[in-house]
């Protein structure tokens, strides 16, 4: 990985009032009026009660040997996230857990596996497991992973989620029984095949690929490609109550982590080659193409190549994000024969790993406490290495409007808190006798605190990007640009915080039934002199529900935040954004 200069070190405090008011709306602009893209890593937040999620990926192991048959291992990373609201109510079924993973193997000429592995305990967050896989006797073969994770919880409910990846089972090089002609494997950094780094940190992972032949040289092509496995698990059973189940990502097609490929040198003494690690990330998250590299080599006969291929993700994912990449090797022997293999690992977003800022738009989640005040929230998160921002936020009681008229009493923001992986959830909670059309507007205001040196803050622009693939209308999302800037001796400097706020509502009915609300006009606006961003949301209807009167709201906010540095001669594109945090702001439309 490429090292950067440290900076100097800075402590800057920032304070931040934030006023949340729900008053009558006017006329609202509704943005989903074309396509605008959306942030990354922004599933729908979750709902109060109990909101469940399971998330599966699987490594390709090496190359393996194995013309008698037999059992190989193929890493698997489960990640579960079971979350109260309020917590410590235990609302949601408590442990311990279990998975079940099936794993089949569909190979090229026939041959197919099957492994299991049965009963597994998991806890909440990450677990890293190791799954057994049986083939049977036969030749060279490329063989497609398919697993399924099924996680049984004590409420009777049931959840799925599937991944893929691949293995090669090899022949044999001419004269060595216990080497593949041709043979691919990780080297390098230090670990398996399963990574996590902290969001926006780039991973990486060194190959290396040796032709056994003794006498024949190959040529071919070698294929990496980046699909994200954060999508939405689907379940089965009774839904109790107050359940729902999300996604850590896009539920459906995009938010695919970038790569690149390029050849190594070779092996030194002290360890793998190391490449410059840091990618440029697409401005739109939501793409759903699959990232595919490619890179042709040769090899003579018993000869060895390296080649590096980097993984990166967008700053704003949440824990239990992750990708998987596989790494095809396709081409032909000297001999005219084919010679192939493969391999394929995993990348995962763990906020608990310290950021290591080796990207110039590198930067490091906020880290949002819970208050000592109830409606006082601290942020804190640095830009670079030494430099450390808090921001103070502060939330007023909100006002519910109806049809156009004030509620009474006014809605207050409860002292109810949910931290998760780098994001936090208050709530708001009323209980009146309301019909299926409300009215919210908001007013976010940002300030200097007691800094040293001073720093000013100024809200530059926001991107509002509605959500992931089929929560558009009912948990809507936007995220401020907020410019810090301090002078030091050497001069000016600034930094930019995004936060991310999304909003999901729910309203129970007059018999008890949970039904979410949709959202059918949105709107955001910067505040004059950059102080800050307003925001309307309008409903207009619920699910399908026998009850015909609301008697309570809901609203829970879910908030997140990401710090990353941007040098002040910075170009300007055309769409006004600056650049630097290229997967925010490089290309993306107000």
């Amino acid at each position: 990985m490429r090292s950067l200069t440290p900076r100097r070190r800075l402590r800057s405090l920032l304070e931040a009032t934030v006023r949340l008011a729900w008053v009558a709306t006017t006329v609202f602009t509704l943005l989903v009026v074309q396509a605008i893209p959306a942030e990354a890593c922004v599933g729908p937040p979750p709902e109060p009660f109990c909101t469940k999620t399971l998330q599966l990926a699987i490594a390709g192991p090496p190359v393996i040997l194995l013309p008698g048959g037999g059992s190989f291992d193929v890493p698997a990373l489960v990640y579960i996230s079971l979350m109260d609201f309020p917590p410590g109510f235990g609302i949601c079924p408590a442990g311990p857990y279990a998975v079940d993973i099936q794993i089949d193997a569909t190979c090229s000429g026939g041959g197919n596996g099957a492994g299991q592995l049965l009963g597994a305990a998991v806890v909440s967050g990450y677990n890293e497991l190791t799954v057994p896989l049986m083939v049977p006797a036969g030749g060279a073969r490329r063989c497609l992973l398919s697993a399924t994770a099924t996680l049984t919880l004590t409420d009777g409910m049931v959840l799925t989620e599937t991944a893929d990846n691949v293995a090669c089972l090899a022949e044999p090089a001419p004269g060595m029984a216990d080497q593949p002609r041709l043979d691919l494997r990780r080297v390098g950094p230090a670990g398996g095949e399963i990574s996590r780094t902290h969001p926006g940190d780039p991973s990486v992972v060194v190959y290396e690929i040796t032709n056994n032949d003794p006498s024949e040289s190959f040529s071919g092509m070698i294929t990496v490609d980046s699909l994200n496995e954060s999508r939405q698990p689907s379940f089965a059973g009774p839904m109790p109550p107050g359940t729902a189940v999300v996604s850590i990502s896009d539920p459906v097609q995009g938010d695919n982590f970038p790569i690149s490929l390029l050849l190594g040198e070779s092996l030194a003494p002290e360890g793998p080659p190391v490449a410059a690690s840091c990618i440029a990330l697409p401005a739109d998250p939501m793409d759903p193409t699959v990232p595919l590299e490619s890179l042709a080599l040769a090899l003579d006969p018993s000869e060895t190549a390296f080649f590096i291929v980097s993984s990166r993700h967008w700053g704003m994912c949440a824990d239990g994000s992750c990708g998987r990449s596989t790494v095809s090797l396709e081409g032909l022997f000297g001999d005219a024969s084919p010679g192939f293999a493969c391999s394929g690992f995993v990348t995962a977003v763990d906020t608990s790993v310290p950021a290591t800022h080796d990207c110039p738009d590198s930067g490091e989640v906020a880290e949002i406490l819970p208050p000592m005040d109830p409606v006082k929230l601290t942020a804190s998160a640095s830009p670079h290495p030494g430099i450390e921002i808090e921001v103070e936020t502060t939330l007023s009681q909100a006002a519910l409007f109806v049809n156009k008229v004030p509620t009474d009493p006014p809605l207050h923001f409860s002292d109810l808190w949910s931290p998760h992986g780098g994001r936090i959830q208050p709530q708001f909670v009323g209980t009146f006798n309301v019909d299926s059309f409300f009215d919210i507007s908001f007013q976010i205001d940002l300030s200097p605190g007691d800094n040293n040196p001073p720093a000013s803050v100024e809200t530059v622009d926001f991107d509002f990007s509605g959500a992931p693939t089929g929560y558009s209308s009912t948990a809507p999302f936007v995220v401020p640009k907020v410019k810090v800037q301090w002078t030091q001796k050497d001069g000016l400097h600034q930094a930019f915080f995004s936060p991310t706020l999304q909003f999901n509502a729910v309203a129970i009915d007059n018999l008890g039934n949970r039904r979410r609300l949709t959202f059918t006009d949105i709107s955001f606006a910067l505040l004059p002199g950059g102080t800050g961003f307003s925001g309307g949301l309008s409903g207009g209807s619920a699910e399908p529900g026998a009850g015909n009167t609301f008697q309570a709201v809901e609203l829970a906010i879910d908030l997140s935040g990401f710090l990353s540095p941007e040098p002040l001669d910075s170009l300007q594109f055309t769409d006004g954004f600056e650049s630097g945090n290229v997967s925010r702001w490089s290309s993306s439309s107000p």
